[in-house]
């Protein structure tokens, strides 16, 4: 049986106005995933469009996010969670344009349908790593989203089990093969 990773960075269609371009975090997203081990390890080098103090950000609970500055150091207060999501304020060093984010951990919702299932019926998850598949939208919260920047860039490099392929949206610049 082949197994497929999909994972997705969902980017919003609409062209953004001038001014929006210009407030896009940029994300280079290193991810690991172990389907049979349920979890992903992902390392996050952030570009934040201007210099910035204080920023709020949400991640999928229980991935036990640290934070870096090549500028100093970063205080972090987690400012809610629950079952399914953690919400985090942090601040940054004055003048700091880049933000690292380590963070690893289980995602395991198990897929659920709102009315019954037929031949083409739609089941979904707020988010699945699986030994049978992995689901991962940005609804997922997955990687960190922050308040105040609704749109962003990013790359991304997967690390897959052997036979494991991974599917995104956007460009794919290299495919390696191990």
């Amino acid at each position: 049986m082949k197994r497929t990773l999909l994972l997705m960075l969902c980017l919003f269609s609409s062209p953004l106005p001038a001014q929006d371009v210009r407030s896009l975090i940029h994300h280079e997203l290193k991810v690991v995933l172990q389907p049979q081990q349920r979890s992903l390890t992902v390392t996050d080098r952030i570009l934040l469009p201007e210099p910035a103090k204080n920023l709020t950000l949400r991640l999928h609970a229980g991935l036990k996010p640290r934070f870096f500055s090549d500028a100093g150091n970063v205080k972090v207060d987690q400012s809610y969670s629950d079952d399914y999501l953690e919400g985090y304020r942090i601040t940054l060093p004055d003048g700091a344009t880049r933000v690292r984010v380590e963070y690893a951990g289980t995602i395991h919702h198990a897929l659920n349908s709102s009315r019954a299932e037929q031949a083409r019926g739609f089941r979904n998850s707020a988010g699945l790593i699986d030994p049978q598949g992995v689901f991962l939208a940005s609804g997922s919260l997955w990687y960190p989203q922050f308040d105040g920047y609704p749109h962003l860039t990013y790359s991304m490099q997967v690390e897959l089990p052997a036979g494991w392929s991974s599917v995104s949206q956007g460009r794919r610049e290299q495919r390696e093969r191990d």
